[in-house]
C-alpha cells in the first residue's frame, strides 16, 4: 500500500512538472512602471504601467484583463495605496499623484544628501 502511494505521488509530480502542463499554466504578468524620474517633494508625477505585459500571449501595452495596484513604501514593511490627485484609487495602468514629502527614504545619494529615493510598487494581476 505504501509503495502504491509513493508511485502515485511520483506520477502526479511528473505530470505536474512536465513542460506541456507548465506551458498551459497561467503565469503572472510582467509589471513595468516606466522609467525612473527625479522630482521634488510635492511635485506632481505621472507613472505609466502600459509597458506591463501578460506573458501568457499578451504584448506590451496589451495586458487585457490585468488589474493594477499602485503603492508607495512608507516603512521597511509598510505600503500605502497611491491615490490619484482627484482622490480616486489608482487602479488603472496610469497614475498621477503628488510626490510625498514624508515617505520612507529607501536610499540617500552619497554625492548629494538632498536627493533621496522612494520606492513605488506596481502589482499587476490577471484572471
Amino acid at each position: 500500500m505504501i509503495t502504491l502511494a509513493i508511485l502515485a505521488l511520483v506520477a502526479s509530480v511528473m505530470v505536474w512538472a512536465s513542460p506541456s502542463s507548465q506551458a498551459q499554466a497561467n503565469h503572472a504578468p510582467f509589471a513595468d512602471a516606466g522609467s525612473d524620474q527625479t522630482l521634488n517633494p510635492g511635485a506632481s508625477v505621472s507613472l505609466d504601467g502600459t509597458g506591463s505585459v501578460d506573458v501568457d500571449g499578451g504584448t506590451a501595452g496589451d495586458c487585457g484583463g490585468c488589474e493594477y495596484e499602485w503603492e508607495v513604501e512608507t516603512g521597511p514593511y509598510d505600503w500605502i495605496e497611491i491615490t490619484n490627485d482627484d482622490g480616486s484609487g489608482a487602479s488603472g495602468d496610469e497614475v498621477t499623484f503628488n510626490v510625498p514629502s514624508e515617505a520612507f527614504v529607501d536610499k540617500v545619494a552619497d554625492s548629494d544628501p538632498q536627493k533621496y529615493e522612494i520606492v513605488v510598487r506596481l502589482t499587476v494581476t490577471d484572471d
